[in-house]
């Protein structure tokens, strides 16, 4: 089962993001810039992740973020494209967030990886192979201090895929 989870209130962390790349860094084909977090549970089904989600705060806190089991959609039209980074952060220990929900329910999930995911929303006539090169090196791969800002790549590993409408 995979659940996607985002804030119910502003997400402060994608404005400012957002408001780096786009006025800071000067990359003004940045329409919209959404992050959210996947987490993978393997075969676990609904009726065993339900308590896990409704009884503790080891995934998401219901009172802040709400959760579906579906991708957002994507509404690309003309020159917009929108492209999914998938980044796999160290800073969330997905297996010591494992061993406490299987010692709390019975080992009912079995494996868990966490993911943080961005979608960037850019307006270009640039093909998309080249469009995605340019995302990679002036929005995402933290080089400098002007260029890149989503991932440092000493830390985190990503992947940036190209989401058609």
């Amino acid at each position: 089962m995979i659940l996607y989870t985002f804030l119910k209130n502003t997400d402060l962390h994608a404005i400012s993001a957002f408001d780096v790349l786009s006025h800071l860094m000067g990359y003004s084909s940045l329409i919209s810039l959404k992050r959210y977090q996947k987490w993978d549970l393997g075969r676990a089904d609904k009726m065993e992740v339900e308590p896990i989600l409704s009884t503790t705060y080891l995934l998401l806190n219901l009172n802040k973020e709400f959760y579906t089991t579906t991708p957002p959609s994507i509404a690309n039209d003309g020159s917009k494209k929108t492209f999914r980074l998938e980044a796999i952060s160290p800073h969330v220990d997905a297996q010591a967030i494992l061993k406490k929900i299987q010692n709390r329910f019975s080992n009912t999930v079995e494996t868990l990886s966490h993911t943080v995911i961005w979608d960037l929303t850019v307006c270009s006539e640039l093909a998309i192979a080249d469009l995605q090169e340019d995302i990679m090196k002036k929005l995402v791969l933290t080089v400098s201090f002007r260029q890149g800002l989503l991932i440092n790549p000493l830390l985190e590993t990503a992947t940036l895929t190209y989401i058609p409408s």
